[in-house]
Order: structure tokens, then C-alpha cells, then sequence
């Protein structure tokens, strides 16, 4: 349902790709555009794996382009945080993780950020990430500011965001009511909408009014 996420479905035994359209009447089955065969929907069960692609319209104001790190990558979902998994409750990592890269700092993901700040004292023992701790990274060009940097509520105006974003400046967004953690990349033009890369589900946009609860703004420059 949301049509910024393309999903390019694996069939035929993983030899064969297809561009999944739709859901078939609420079945267990999709439409598709099949660039070979003559056939116009698979079922659930004919799909071996997917590709996602998380798509930004080209019109969309996004300043700075981050990758995307998933919190349930194979490589990291399982990987224990204090108590609970990357997969379960490492949403604001992986958005820092993401910023971090972004900058050129570390050269980190979710995998990488992780074992560092366990090694640093980087946790709370309830599996919460210490942002303080953030910055002995690389201190030359990460920096936090508990006054500046710690929001619990949505007491930022639009157009503040939208200048940290043209400053390069990473950019934190709490949303689902408090329960996750999203890296915002850009926004619709003259709107409310929010582009974000989200570490833990097939969504790419939040709006600021509706869905944002809070903030956590770091300062951090790119590494030349």
C-alpha cells in the first residue's frame, strides 16, 4: 500500500524476476509485471526472496543522500545490544549508524556502531543508547548537546528542520507515538510530509504534525 516501496519479487525456483504490483483480492497472491513470461500473478508461495527499493520522488527536497541500514539485516538482527537484539529495539542506533556513515565517520552500520558502543559504555542497562557517549567516536567531528540535541516532544518548528537538513546536519525523528526511531533524509516540498530511510519498517514517510514526537539532533560535520 505504500507506493514508495518497490518490491521486485524472486519466482520460478529463483531464476525469474517480477515487479509485484498488487495483492490479488486479499489472497495469498500478487499481480505482476512479468517482463518475460505471459503470466500476470504469482502466489506468496512462489516467491523465494525479495528486493526492496525504497523510492523518493525526484521532486522531494532531500539536501544529503544516507544509506539505508534495516535493524533485521541478516547480518545484524540477531546481534544482542544489553539485554535484546539489534532486531527488536536498535531502531535509534541503526538511525545513528546511518548518520554516522553518512558522514564518513567510522565508516559504520548497525553491526559496527553496536559492538563499539558496547565497548564504550555506550548502554543503558534497559538496551537504551547513550547519545552522550556518541561523540568519543570521532570527537573532531561528532558533537551532542543534551540541551540542544534531546527533544521528548515535537517542540521544533518545520523550517528548523528543514535548515538543519540543507546544513548537512543529521536529523532523528521519534515517531509511533514514542516506540521508534527514524533517520529523516528530506521532505515534500510545501507540505508536512517527511522523507526518512527507517531502520525497521517497508515505510519511507512520516508526517511532522501527525506522527513525530521528538527529536535527537547530533552535530556532526563530514570526514574529508
Amino acid at each position: 500500500n505504500n507506493s514508495n516501496i518497490v518490491i521486485i519479487a524472486h519466482v520460478r525456483n529463483s531464476s525469474h524476476f517480477v515487479l509485484l504490483v498488487s495483492s490479488s483480492n486479499g489472497e495469498a497472491s500478487f499481480r505482476v509485471l512479468d517482463p518475460f513470461f505471459n503470466q500476470d500473478t504469482y502466489t506468496y508461495d512462489d516467491i523465494s526472496d525479495i528486493i526492496l527499493y525504497s523510492v523518493i520522488p525526484v521532486d522531494a527536497y532531500v539536501p544529503k543522500p544516507y544509506r539505508l541500514f534495516k535493524q533485521f539485516d541478516y547480518r545484524w538482527k540477531d546481534d544482542v545490544i544489553v539485554h535484546e537484539t539489534i532486531g527488536e529495539v536498535g531502531c535509534l542506533m541503526s538511525s545513528t549508524s546511518m548518520a554516522l556513515n553518512g558522514h564518513g565517520i567510522g565508516n559504520m552500520d548497525p553491526h559496527t556502531l553496536n559492538i563499539w558502543l558496547q565497548r564504550n559504555h555506550g548502554y543503558t542497562d534497559q538496551d537504551d543508547m547513550e547519545e552522550s557517549v556518541v561523540p568519543k567516536i570521532d570527537p573532531e567531528h561528532v558533537s551532542w548537546n543534551e540541551t540542544i540535541g534531546m527533544h521528548t516532544s515535537n517542540d521544533i518548528e518545520l523550517v528548523s528542520i528543514l535548515k538543519s537538513l540543507s546544513l548537512g546536519e543529521p536529523v532523528i525523528a521519534n515517531v509511533m507515538h514514542g516506540r521508534h526511531f527514524v533517520l529523516v533524509v528530506g521532505a515534500e516540498r510545501n507540505s508536512t510530509t517527511l522523507y526518512v530511510n527507517d531502520p525497521g519498517f517497508y515505510r519511507n514517510t512520516y508526517d511532522y504534525e501527525n506522527d513525530v514526537v521528538g527529536w535527537r539532533l547530533f552535530n556532526m560535520t563530514n570526514v574529508q
